[in-house]
């Protein structure tokens, strides 16, 4: 899919390993300082690294902890290359909560990010460790990527998103219904603000953690809708843009624009 920010899609920041004095909040004591700017390559290792998951237990493997901060939203990319182990990799808010995490060698995260401070994660599904590699490449963001295996790779956004996208032709769903899906964690009980506005004909939606629909609408023209869902259980919600055929022919492109709060 195509992406219509309006800021520059390469967004530089600084990301500092953990040291002795942060709080337990943030996992073990890290070794550091270690400095990343977005756009370059870090290699790092595992092994003798001493930080825990965000959010995790004291058990299990460590890795490495990065905190890191975004002057303005950006789209956010961050690949990691794991060299002879089960690498993992997670991206989570200042306070710990998960926005995304894979725990396979070489994978992509995707996010767009308010501005604000995050953490990343870098450790291994077993403990044997080793050698890494992190990049952030400056792409646009895809609201649904096809991946080997026939599954889906999606975005991931935050609580204060607001963004542009369109659906078109090379994104998730059938010959002619093309959809693009966010994908948010929630608290139980948290409530969701959302707005979107699209140009033409869509079904719009929102999916809770178990698979069901909660909320949705469908636009026979160009309009919005707004809608607040609360939480019932904690886990991913998904948001969904699917385009709607028109007189038996795809109705492409679907330019939209999508504010969470």
């Amino acid at each position: 899919m195509s992406r219509h920010p309006a800021f520059p899609l390469l967004v530089l920041m600084t990301v500092t390993a953990c040291s002795a004095t942060d709080s337990t909040t943030l996992g073990a004591t890290c070794a550091g300082p270690k400095t990343y700017a977005v756009g370059s390559t870090l290699n790092g290792t595992t092994v003798g690294a001493n930080c825990r998951k965000p959010g995790g237990s004291n058990d299990g493997p460590t890795g490495e902890l990065y905190n890191m901060t975004l002057t303005q939203q950006s789209n956010f990319f961050l690949t990691l290359e794991a060299t002879g182990y089960p690498g993992f990799v997670g991206l989570y808010t200042s306070s710990g909560d998960v926005i995304d995490e894979e725990g396979i060698s070489n994978t992509q995260l995707k996010a767009f990010l308010p501005a604000g401070t995050y953490q990343v994660y870098v450790g291994d599904t077993k403990g044997a460790g080793g050698a890494f590699t992190l990049t952030s490449p400056s792409t646009s963001l895809d609201g649904c990527t096809t991946i080997n295996g026939g599954g889906v790779n999606l975005g991931h956004i935050v609580k204060g998103a607001s963004f542009s996208g369109t659906v078109v032709a090379t994104d998730c769903g059938n010959t002619l219904a093309k959809i693009d899906i966010y994908e948010i964690r929630v608290k139980a009980g948290e409530v969701l603000n959302l707005s979107i506005t699209v140009d033409r004909l869509s079904g719009l939606s929102v999916v809770n953690a178990g698979g069901a629909v909660v909320a949705s609408r469908e636009l026979t023209a160009a309009g919005s809708w707004t809608t607040a869902v609360t939480a019932t259980t904690a886990g991913s919600y998904l948001i969904r843009i699917e385009s709607r055929t028109a007189n038996g022919s795809s109705n492409l492109p679907v330019a939209y624009s999508v504010v969470l709060n």
